[in-house]
Order: C-alpha cells, then structure tokens, then sequence
C-alpha cells in the first residue's frame, strides 16, 4: 500500500494528463457517434452508432473515475501514510563507516610526559585537540558546492572546542533517519532535510548559515560529498542537486546515503556536526 502511495504521489502530474488526455478521446469518440447516428439512413449504421456512443461514455466514466482516485489518494490516503521503512536495513562495511560517519565524540588529549635524574615535577606539555580543513561551500542563501574524492571522516571538528551545541536532525515532514523513498522526483516532494537549534544564543549572524552535507560512495567505490547552505531549518535534496552539477540519483552503492548538518560562519564552524543519519534513495 505504501510504495502504490508513494508511486502515486510521485507521478500525479503525469496520471492526472492521462486522464485528461483519455477524457478528450472519449468526448471525441461521442461527438462521431452521435454525428453517425444523425446522418446515417441504415439500421446496420444506426446500431454501429449506438455501439460506438456505448463505448464513448464507457472511456469517459472509467478516466473520470480515475481521477477521483487520484484525488482521494492524494488528499485523503497519502497525508496517512509515512515513507516506508527498508525491511533489511543495509548498512555499509566497517571501512565505509570510518569514512563516512563524521564523529562527534571527543577525542582524547594526548600528553607527553618527560622525566630526567636531576628536574622533578616538570609539567607535562598537552598537545591541542587535532582538527582538519571543514567542507567548503559558498552559498548565501541557497547554493552548493560538490567535493569529490573527500571522506566526510576528515571534516570532523573537535566538538569541546564548540560554546554551541550542534542542530538537532527533525524528521517531521522530511527525511527520516533509514527512510526509503522511491523515484527521481522525490528530490522536489519527500527528499528534504530538516532540523532544530534552540538555545540562548542560537541566532544566526548576517555570515552564518547551516550546512547540510550529504556523503555516499559511488557505485565504482569512490567516496563522493556534495554539500548546501541556507539561512532557514531545511533544505531539499532538488536545491543541492542543482548546485553541486552531479548526477546523484541513482549514483550511490547500494542507493545508501548519509547526510549531517553544521553551523559555520563563511568557512569557519561555529558548532560541531549534527548526528548523521542515512536514506535510501531508489
């Protein structure tokens, strides 16, 4: 029931012309009936009308009936239904996980300790936290940039580092964590990333913006990040796209991606990452 749903809502542009286009052909099939039946003099005629006007008003009942299916699914069965969840969750290779899990754990300090025969109680020297380039992406509001060949496991900050705390991933009305969503056009409808960050000082700037970031490994094995700014709580699949230039559909090993989000302040993070949570996109 629900991937029919969601095949409906996916393609409801292209049932409903159908339709309209099978309406049109019945009205048409009526009107040479009716023609037939007011110009011919032979019963033989007249009964080959009356089959025809029978049919004609067969084809518009069964499209206009189809329309109205379409209609309740739509307006009444689809706000019901939730994207269904993949019975076999598929998860990636511990390797895949290294690489594409963006950490938000501690990491430890590591501390050299040094001793000699003639100094006691010398300090022991604390090495700083390690951290690595962030993704960049130049978007104000909306627009994104694509980084290939990149394991999201390099962008991971030090998350002690942070006065902030990071956004929280919301799947009301949008992706879901190990959602499965079926059919290219459901980048513009269902594929939309959402999120929360409440607290005291949680107000973007005039230069901060949130920074969806989306990782998979592609069917050659090569790890692939593509990323997305906006100023507000979400993002659509369909916008970063469009930004990155990347044919991402379809593209993915196993059809498994994973998406998390930040705070940054033009290139700088201000927060650590969000959790990452992963989708299946057939």
């Amino acid at each position: 029931m629900t991937a029919f749903v969601d095949f409906v809502r996916a393609y409801a542009v292209w049932l409903y012309l159908v339709c309209v286009v099978g309406i049109l052909l019945g009205i048409k099939m009526l009107a040479d009936a009716r023609h037939m039946a007011r110009t011919t003099l032979f019963s033989l005629e007249q009964e080959r009308a009356g089959e025809q006007l029978y049919r004609a008003i067969t084809v518009i009942v069964l499209f206009v009936a189809a329309m109205g299916a379409l209609t309740t699914v739509n307006a009444i069965i689809a706000p019901f239904v939730h994207p269904a969840e993949s019975p076999i969750l598929r998860g990636p290779t511990q390797t895949l996980v290294v690489a594409l899990f963006p950490s938000n754990t501690p990491l430890p300090t590591a501390t050299i300790v040094t001793s000699t025969p003639t100094t006691a109680h010398q300090p022991s020297p604390t090495l700083p936290p390690p951290t690595a380039p962030p993704v960049s992406v130049s978007a104000t509001p909306v627009r994104a940039t694509a980084i290939a060949n990149r394991s999201p496991a390099s962008e991971t900050e030090t998350p002690s580092a942070y006065q902030l705390p990071a956004p929280v991933l919301d799947s009301k009305g949008a992706v879901s964590n190990n959602g499965v969503y079926l059919g290219e056009g459901r980048a513009n409808v269902d594929i939309k990333f959402q999120w929360t960050w409440n607290c005291d000082q949680c107000t973007l700037g005039p230069d901060d913006r949130f920074v969806v970031v989306i990782s998979y490994t592609d069917r050659s094995g090569r790890p692939v990040t593509i990323g997305g700014g906006s100023k507000s709580n979400f993002l659509a699949m369909a916008d970063i796209i469009r930004g990155s230039g990347l044919d991402v559909y379809q593209q993915a090993k196993e059809d498994t991606y994973y998406w998390y989000v930040q705070v940054k302040r033009g290139d700088a993070p201000l927060t650590p990452a969000s959790d990452t949570w992963k989708f299946i996109w057939h």
